[in-house]
């Protein structure tokens, strides 16, 4: 099997397993939920693939999703100079995109980070004592990348030229229409605001906004020797969370630093973090440095 599952008992061995990872080498996901491909197992998928998926019968046809996509992106970038003091260049479809992420609209974006501390934390954002297992995706950028230049050499602008590691921004058909092949590649949105910054955070772009993204993953991602220490470029690691382990996991998580005033700059990040503060899991902490 491809994706190689990894179970950690708490924080420490994971982090035993991440460090033996190149730095920067690898992105990571965090998901509050972990089923084994059950039906409460969260895929690598978008906001906006997930929401049209649930919504099936009811959405628009898939003939009208990407000029809907452009009036979407022309809608927020009419409003943003009313609420944003820096703007992106009008034609950078890329940076809008994540920004209407940032701000709340289902986007074909996926959010990662290099950090894997981080990773842990949005997977245990949404998980509790009692609510299952949770894991966090791992993948290795580079075998990503280079599968997705691989399918892109197919495609009629590079018949006689060798296509970038990273894909121009024009080859994911935003606002215009779906790629004539599949791939995935990535966008660094680090410099876009203080959180992304924070969160050493990243983008995953389909080029469709309905790509099956773990479809796509499984078919043209291989196992590979070089890739150490576990010689493939996909790795879950999922935490059982049974009996009180979720409780050890936060302490572990809040003693290294990693809270919600570290990842959310700003009042956001002052209120999310107060919720750590009536629990009794960090004993040499003030309750307001969660």
């Amino acid at each position: 099997m491809l994706i190689k599952k990894i179970y950690c008992k708490d924080a420490h061995d994971y982090f035993k397993q991440v460090e033996q990872m190149g730095m920067r080498s690898w992105v990571y996901r965090g998901h509050s939920r972990f089923a084994d491909d059950g039906p409460n197992n969260w895929k690598l998928e978008s906001s906006l693939d997930r929401f049209l998926r649930n919504h099936r019968g009811k959405a628009i046809p898939s003939s009208s999703w990407y000029p809907r996509e452009r009036a979407q992106i022309n809608r927020f970038r009419g409003a943003a100079h009313i609420h944003l003091g820096h703007l992106p260049d009008s034609n950078d479809k890329l940076t809008w995109l994540a920004l209407m992420q940032h701000y709340g609209s289902p986007t074909r974006l996926l959010d990662f980070t290099f950090n894997p501390a981080a990773a842990l934390y949005f997977a245990l954002r949404e998980s509790g004592k009692s609510t299952g297992p949770y894991s966090i995706h791992a993948l290795h950028v580079d075998s990503v990348r280079g599968r997705a230049k691989a399918a892109r050499e197919k495609l009629p602008q590079y018949e006689k030229i060798v296509p970038p590691f990273n894909p121009k921004t024009e080859e994911y058909g935003v606002g215009t229409k779906p790629a004539a092949v599949d791939f995935v590649g990535f966008f660094d949105g680090s410099k876009l605001n203080p959180r992304q910054e924070a969160q050493d955070g990243l983008f995953m772009i389909p080029s469709r906004i309905d790509l099956d993204i773990e479809d796509w993953l499984h078919k043209n991602l291989v196992p590979v020797k070089a890739i150490k220490p576990h010689d493939t470029p996909w790795v879950e690691f999922v935490f059982d969370n049974e009996q009180d382990s979720y409780y050890k996991v936060v302490n572990q998580l809040l003693q290294m630093g990693m809270t919600a005033k570290r990842l959310f700059p700003g009042l956001e990040g002052i209120c999310e973090s107060m919720k750590y503060s009536w629990l009794e899991v960090v004993k040499n902490l003030e309750p307001f440095d969660l």
